[in-house]
């Protein structure tokens, strides 16, 4: 026989029933998730940062391997040419033509392309830190006369719309060849009026060891000074240098 409680048990044995707390649970596992997610974000952080790390330090090694693949280079260049010049100065033929790129070379002058678009790099980079920025650049300009005789060499030319600067590029220079710099930019500056370009002319020598007298004349003719160190050039004026405009 199905017994039936009163109406008054059923209302107090339903009021007496617990639900289920889930939200205890809920909170438990969402904080796990969210703590596994932050250690898996800290674990890509960290291992960005470890590539970023090796990416700088390789990057380092390799512009030192650079640094130290130009400077025997540099060293195999010269040792050439010092050979050169050796066995020229024991050839009995040191006349004519022969003798005459000796004196050249012993004076510095002859540069492969190679190092002078090394030393355009430097330099262009140099003057950008100047604020000097230029936006034509050329290797090797000859100013001819009539008679087809050359009156001036540049090395390097930069160009933009408010001025030209001529480089010169000698190893060892001395005072002669800063003087004969400031002849060529007079030169320069004349022939350039002939195609009534107005612009200014400016001068800079590079080289590899560049005395304190030459340096002085350079500065006394409002002349740039780069000198060479590793691959690269670095500037030798005094922060109130004041070029000269020809």
């Amino acid at each position: 026989m199905k017994t039936t409680l009163p109406p008054e048990q059923n209302n107090k044995s339903a009021g007496n029933d617990t639900p289920i707390q889930l939200g205890s649970l809920g909170d438990e596992i969402f904080e796990r998730i969210w703590t596994l997610l932050i250690e898996d974000q800290q674990k890509k952080e960290r291992y960005l940062e470890e590539i970023e790390k090796k990416f700088f330090r390789q990057m380092e090694k390799n512009n030192k391997q650079l640094e130290e693949s130009g400077n025997k280079f540099i060293r195999r260049m010269e040792e050439k040419r010092n050979k050169y010049i050796e066995d020229m100065e024991d050839s009995e033929i040191i006349n004519g033509i022969i003798g005459s790129k000796k004196k050249k070379i012993a004076k510095g002058d002859s540069f492969s392309e190679f190092y002078k678009n090394l030393i355009r790099a430097s330099i262009t980079k140099k003057f950008d830190e100047m604020g000097y920025h230029f936006d034509d650049i050329s290797l090797g300009r000859h100013i001819i006369d009539k008679k087809r005789n050359k009156r001036a060499e540049i090395d390097i030319i930069l160009e933009n719309t408010d001025c030209i600067t001529a480089v010169k590029i000698i190893t060892k220079p001395g005072i002669k060849n800063i003087n004969l710099l400031s002849a060529q930019l007079k030169i320069l500056k004349n022939h350039r009026s002939k195609y009534n370009d107005k612009r200014k002319i400016y001068g800079a020598i590079a080289g590899a060891a560049i005395g304190n007298d030459e340096k002085k004349a350079a500065l006394n003719a409002g002349i740039f000074i780069f000198e060479q160190t590793g691959v690269t050039m670095k500037t030798s004026i005094p922060q109130d240098f004041v070029p000269h405009g020809w």
